[in-house]
């Protein structure tokens, strides 16, 4: 059982055998042209851990289908091919894209796969 801190820069993250969680406290931790790469996410048993996250909305983190423009969405999408499952949140609102992306190879993630509070 780990902790895994994503940090700034592009990381390619392990947790190993057992419960592990990968924290995130901002989105230069994990940019859309830097992005972490989880590289053993177990569902079920590992957690990404947001609940430290700022994002810039008092709603805190909400999983939507697509984005809005309202600031604190996350979307979650899957490459079957590849894969790797996409973790985009929208902390500044309006229709540029995403401010974070982790992307996580395994299967694909859904909102039980979060810790958001």
């Amino acid at each position: 059982d780990d902790v895994l801190y994503g940090g700034k820069g592009a990381d390619q993250l392990w947790g190993g055998a057992g419960k592990d969680t990968f924290v995130y406290f901002a989105a230069d931790e994990s940019t859309a042209a830097a992005p972490d790469w989880i590289r053993d996410f177990v569902r079920g048993e590992d957690k990404i851990d947001l609940t430290l996250f700022n994002t810039g909305s008092a709603d805190g983190i909400r999983f939507v289908d697509q984005f809005s423009g309202k600031a604190g969405e996350a979307t979650l999408s899957y490459d079957a091919q590849n894969h790797v499952s996409d973790v985009a949140i929208n902390l500044g609102g309006g229709f540029d894209g995403n401010d974070f992306l982790v992307k996580v190879v395994g299967q694909p993630l859904d909102a039980g796969d979060f810790v958001l509070a």
